[in-house]
């Protein structure tokens, strides 16, 4: 490589949103280690307070040269996340001050090696100098003997040169600029007299004010304390609240001839005003005394607008008998008596329910006491809402319901002999007392079949049977068992490897496919220890991959999972032992992903999620962000159940790590779904162990055919990933009754 350009660092990109790949221009050697390309993602978002965050390489972006499917072919960073809106991205190259060649006497002096070397030194320099751009500069004329140094940061402070030596010292927010100011000021105006021409204009005291306003908003405390005592002593003399000036000192301020000044309560100003005429406050008018006015009423004069007190009592009494007078009650007397009026206990007799009014009472309502007053209510019957023992009372005494589980069997209704409770109409129905043919006639079951107990097809210890093996190649052993009820057949495969030497024993499984390089294992002679007394056979990708990935499978579908019906699959087992391969880093582990069971998917593997193997799905795995193996079942393409198992997915070693997963069927054709027991085997013990059970409908469906797999993959970070097969075996059985 050649240094071809000076640029190490890229145009400032500004977010819109979308975009995800952005080109750099400056020179980039991905074989060398010792070069970084630093990105940095800058917030706008407040412009008061501009963040910057230096993003994560493989987390928040990836460098990529050259990229086909990308069509990317020149140097770039491919972004995890679009560029926001008010954001900007900036990318840098910086070299690592290291010089890592070694040169050693008589050694070869490649030329290759010693470009690279130059290649940095340049692409170094080229750094420096986009580095020396963004700092302050002086002038080409400036002093060369300046030696210019930077005091320590204050708070609140700023930089001041202090003299001619290129000195720079932290002052105060503006301070001297404030108190030269108020001092002129104060010579200026100082020594004034007060008179007209020494006093300022309104528009020269508001410039002034606005000036000293703009200095003090700048200034800290001790500048506001100074310029308070220069304006004391400048204003001294001057025009202010406080002194007292001859009539001559006033403005006309707008007034006309004639007017007077008034003081205007609501402006909060003294106002030039046209007196008002006459006097409107009889307050101010004198001589009120003499009695003379004609507007005031005087008996001497007999006003005829108002009675006499003479006449007055003329009129009255023929109104009022002089007895009346004593008949009438003192207000204390009225109070006394409607207080009696009043209280319930003075009241006698009875009241007729023709003089209740309706209070809002509807039909059938009875008047209830609410604790505070009588209300209307809906009759309850005399039974309050309430648990009564074996029956609980609600909607005010309208509902009675019985508890659950207190009718007893002694309580319940007589049934006839030989009968039992059932419903065989095939719908939703009441039950009813069944006979013994009923419950046959439901149960499918002949007659014969229940005489007694040696009849039974699951308790015959002295009926004789054949047994019939039939090899069927790749299709499994088929065990076929001959008896006077009818013929059972039975499919077992394995895949098992031998106790001496890592080779194998097979039987039944169609078209084995291993993905891997292989690491075969024998025991290690701890038959006590669980784990490791078990033989293994490994395959592992040595190299290491984003993609990697390492399997065991079947290419070919040829088990059922459930099977009722037609199928007659009446009962299965199956059980894998596994475990990761050998050599295998513990921090594998963190985004590892892992599954062991059986799925419809038979192509080859690649690195996805457990549930996105197949539409069909019934095993135990981990995702590559899952810290505990799950319990995972698929039907037709959609998840029905993912179970945390609580076992840790966390690796330690290959010796340790094995895993037991057995599922099977709970009562094949009549139902009841599979029970799936997943276990970590441990030191001399199983280490934990978990079990749940997953109902038929859950399950893909019954004619859906499946292969067993077991594979590890890496989850999408860089590295080898193996895994090693201890075993795999599996029953089928069909017919009627389950095992033979």
């Amino acid at each position: 490589m050649s240094t071809t350009n000076e640029i190490s660092e890229n145009s400032i990109v500004l977010g819109n949103g979308v975009t995800t790949i952005v080109p750099f221009a400056f020179n980039y050697n991905p074989k060398d280690t010792d070069i970084e390309v630093v990105v940095t993602l800058q917030d706008n978002t407040d412009p008061l307070l501009v963040t910057e965050t230096v993003l994560v390489e493989g987390a928040d972006y990836d460098i990529v040269v050259v990229s086909i499917p990308l069509s990317i072919t020149t140097p770039s960073i491919v972004l995890e996340d679009p560029i926001p809106e008010d954001h900007n991205l900036l990318i840098q190259r910086k070299i690592k001050n290291l010089q890592r060649l070694q040169y050693d006497e008589l050694s070869p002096f490649p030329a290759q090696v010693h470009e690279r070397l130059v290649d940095r030194v340049y692409m170094s320099l080229s750094e420096l100098k986009n580095m020396f751009k963004k700092v302050p500069k002086l002038g080409i004329f400036s002093d060369p003997d300046l030696d210019i140094k930077l005091p320590d940061p204050v708070d609140q402070m700023y930089l001041k040169w202090e003299g001619d030596d290129g000195t720079l010292v932290n002052t105060s927010l503006l301070e001297d600029e404030i108190v030269a100011e108020l001092e002129n000021y104060a010579d200026a105006v100082g020594t004034s007299t007060l008179s007209q021409a020494n006093t300022y204009s309104d528009a020269e005291n508001e410039a002034l004010d606005s000036s000293l306003q703009a200095y003090a908003s700048n200034a800290d405390a001790v500048v506001l304390a100074t310029s308070q005592a220069y304006t004391d002593t400048g204003l001294a003399g001057k025009s202010n609240v406080g002194h007292t000036h001859p009539l001559t000192d006033l403005e006309q301020s707008g007034a006309i001839d004639g007017q007077v000044v008034v003081w205007d309560n609501v402006a909060g100003e003294w106002q030039a005003q046209t007196p008002v005429s006459g006097v409107t406050d009889h307050g101010l008018l004198s001589g009120l005394a003499d009695d003379d006015h004609p507007q005031y009423h005087n008996d001497a004069r007999g006003d005829a607008r108002y009675y006499t007190e003479t006449e007055t009592d003329a009129l009255l009494i023929p109104k009022l008998e002089a007895a009346d007078i004593a008949n009438f009650e003192t207000t204390t007397q009225l109070n006394t008596r409607d207080t009696n009026n009043r209280a319930r206990a003075n009241h006698t007799g009875t009241q007729a329910l023709s003089t209740l009014s309706q209070s809002g009472a509807t039909t059938n309502q009875v008047a209830q006491w609410n604790g505070t007053s009588w209300v209307p209510a809906t009759a309850s019957g005399g039974v309050s809402d309430g648990d009564k023992g074996d029956v609980t009372v609600s909607g005010t005494g309208a509902t009675w319901t019985i508890d659950n589980n207190v009718v007893t069997n002694a309580k319940a209704s007589d049934m006839p002999a030989l009968t039992l409770k059932g419903n065989d109409t095939g719908l939703t129905a009441d039950p009813k007392d069944l006979t013994v043919a009923d419950a046959k006639t439901l149960l499918a079951v002949e007659p014969t079949d229940l005489v007694n107990t040696q009849t039974n097809p699951y308790n015959r210890p002295h009926e004789s049977k054949t047994i019939a093996y039939d090899d069927v190649g790749t299709g499994g052993i088929q065990i076929r068992a001959v008896s006077p009820m009818m013929a059972r057949t039975a499919h077992i495969s394995w895949w098992i490897p031998n106790l001496s030497s890592p080779t194998l024993n097979m039987a039944g499984m169609a078209n084995v496919v291993l993905q891997g390089t292989s690491t075969g294992k024998t025991p290690n002679n701890q038959p006590f220890d669980v784990a490791k007394a078990i033989p293994r056979i490994g395959y592992r990708i040595t190299t290491a991959a984003t993609t990697a990935i390492a399997s065991w499978r079947s290419n070919s579908n040829n088990y059922y999972m459930s099977g009722q019906g037609s199928y007659m699959l009446s009962a299965f087992t199956s059980c894998f032992i596994f475990g990761p391969d050998t050599g295998l880093a513990a921090s594998t582990a963190g985004t590892m992903r892992c599954f062991a069971g059986f799925t419809n998917a038979t192509g080859t593997p690649s690195d996805v999620n457990p549930n996105a193997i197949g539409a069909q799905v019934v095993g135990v795995g981990a995702r590559n962000t899952d810290t505990n193996w799950h319990v995972f079942v698929r039907a037709s393409a959609v998840d029905t159940q993912i179970i945390d198992t609580g076992i840790a997915k966390a690796m330690s070693a290959e010796d340790t790590d094995m895993y037991q997963l057995i599922i099977e069927s709970l009562g094949g054709r009549l139902g009841g779904g599979v029970r799936i027991t997943f276990r970590e085997l441990g030191t001399n013990s199983i280490a934990n162990e978990y079990t749940t059970v997953i109902s038929s409908g859950d399950l893909p469906a019954d004619n859906q055919l499946l292969s067993p797999r077991v594979q590890y993959s890496v989850g999408g970070t860089s590295s080898v990933i193996g895994v090693s097969i201890a075993k795999f075996y599996s029953e089928q059985y069909y017919g009627a009754y389950g095992y033979l």
